[in-house]
């Protein structure tokens, strides 16, 4: 089976760097093209008015949208300098509803993707981007766990993919 197509799944949150990493492996020892998925969400805010409290959902700012397109070209363009050949898409919605008909579109032979450590009842309430493309995906996934005590860990090599941190980030 020949492994053409690989589409790294990305938040660019702490755990983006193993990410990529693991992504970047499998694009060099498959010789594959790497595509780079991002979606920008929309954040959710609680209005505080008791029991029933609503929950809006906000668009990001021009600013955020811009901050995470040049994070997201500086993710492609190192890789590139790598000898990948890379792409990079962006979306903005919902997670698991833009990511899987884009990996069906991409023909995606192979998909790397996080999977961040959540408590039960985030597990819950929330189902995890993970959990649904492991079970919707039409091809074989790679889950990447993102262990707390590696999110944010700057321990590598010179040659480690060079991901800059957020605004946001302390």
């Amino acid at each position: 089976m020949k492994i053409k197509t690989i589409v790294a799944l990305i938040d660019l949150t702490e755990g983006t760097k193993t990410i990529v990493e693991y992504a970047k492996a499998a694009a060099l020892a498959f010789q594959s093209k790497l595509t780079l998925l991002h979606v920008l969400t929309n954040q959710p805010v609680v209005v505080d008015i008791g029991i029933a409290s609503p929950t809006f959902f906000l668009e990001p700012t021009a600013g955020q949208k811009k901050e995470h397109h040049d994070r997201l070209a500086q993710i492609r363009d190192s890789l590139a300098a790598s000898g990948i050949e890379v792409s990079a898409e962006e979306f903005q919605g919902v997670p698991v509803e833009e990511l899987l008909p884009e990996c069906r579109r991409l023909h995606a032979d192979l998909i790397v993707m996080g999977a961040h450590h959540r408590n039960i009842l985030d597990q819950l309430v929330f189902r995890s981007v993970s959990h649904r493309v492991l079970h919707e995906a039409v091809c074989p996934a790679l889950v990447v766990p993102i262990a707390k005590s590696a999110e944010g860990s700057t321990s590598g090599t010179q040659e480690d993919i060079s991901i800059p941190a957020s605004k946001n980030t302390p």
